[in-house]
């Protein structure tokens, strides 16, 4: 008898969490997955079946950086050869495998893995299906267990393997909290908050400086635009921005330029109607805040 845990990093290819060795039974207790990375990272679960040679999908879920997902709700009672394997969007994923491994008493009846759920199968006790609509996995209670939604039938359905909340759980300290989130460090109130496009706190340059005509887009988006050359004209394409996008236009070096709209409504702030066109002063700033994808305000140096 042994009770083995240990940390493994999940490659992009499939990675190898937990094997059976050939003269054992074992039970896996916990699969933790961990993202110290602070980005988001997908992670897909299989179950390879020893008595069958197949590899069954059990789950694919977004790991939410600094946190840490429990991928399963029960133990698994697996037999000799049976495996579970991962692979990961990208490097960083740390899996933490605890597990329970027994050579002289044989184990409990373990799960069957039964792939995608149909409302046509019928269903054993044991059973896991997957239920695309929702991403959890399901473990059968009752036998004869037939055309009942797992999520919606909870005497019939267990959940199995949960999608995780995102951003929950901290406690402050570096450790995990009863949600069973990770928090890898303290924020203080002097750090930088940052995105794909630097610090939170800064409204960073879009592209190059623009001297020509440009129509904008939605890279553009929280971001500021430059312009230094007369006459320059941008254009604000339709069914490209969402509700609470700003793009910011400055000018340099004396110049203006107009602001040309191809969604329904733009308006220049207190103005009384539609606009199809607007100018930009010599050295001024101007923003579009979207109300709609089909409806912006101008603000600031415009007419």
């Amino acid at each position: 008898m042994a009770l083995v845990g240990q940390p493994i990093a999940i490659g992009t290819a499939s990675t190898t969490l937990m094997t059976v060795p050939a003269t054992l039974e074992a039970s896996l207790h916990s699969l933790l997955i961990a993202n110290p990375t602070g980005g988001n990272l997908n992670v897909t679960l299989s179950y390879f079946d020893s008595s069958t040679s197949a590899e069954l999908s059990l789950l694919t879920q977004t790991v939410t950086g600094d946190t840490t997902l429990k991928a399963f709700d029960a133990p698994i009672n697996m037999a000799a050869g049976d495996k579970v394997n991962a692979s990961a969007s990208g490097s960083g994923l740390i899996a933490l495998v605890s597990r329970f491994e027994n050579s002289a008493t044989p184990a409990e009846v373990g799960f069957t893995a039964r792939g995608n759920y149909t409302a046509t199968t019928t269903y054993a006790v044991n059973d896991v299906v997957f239920l695309e609509s929702d991403s959890n996995s399901y473990l059968s209670r009752t036998a004869s267990n037939l055309n009942n939604v797992p999520s919606s039938n909870p005497s019939n359905w267990q959940v199995f393997g949960a999608v995780g909340s995102a951003g929950s759980g901290f406690d402050g300290s570096g450790n995990a909290s009863a949600s069973g989130q990770l928090n890898i460090g303290t924020v203080s109130s002097t750090a930088l908050i940052s995105d794909a496009d630097g610090n939170l706190r800064d409204i960073p340059l879009s592209g190059s400086i623009k001297s020509d005509a440009y129509t904008l887009s939605v890279g553009d988006a929280g971001n500021h635009v430059v312009f230094n050359s007369a006459n320059v004209n941008f254009t604000v394409p339709a069914t490209t921005f969402g509700t609470g996008d700003i793009v910011s236009i400055i000018s340099t070096n004396g110049a203006t330029a107009t602001v040309s709209s191809a969604i329904t409504n733009m308006f220049v702030a207190e103005g009384a109607s539609a606009t199809a066109t607007a100018t930009i002063g010599a050295n001024g700033v101007a923003s579009i805040l979207f109300l709609s994808a089909s409806y912006a305000v101008l603000t600031g140096n415009i007419s």
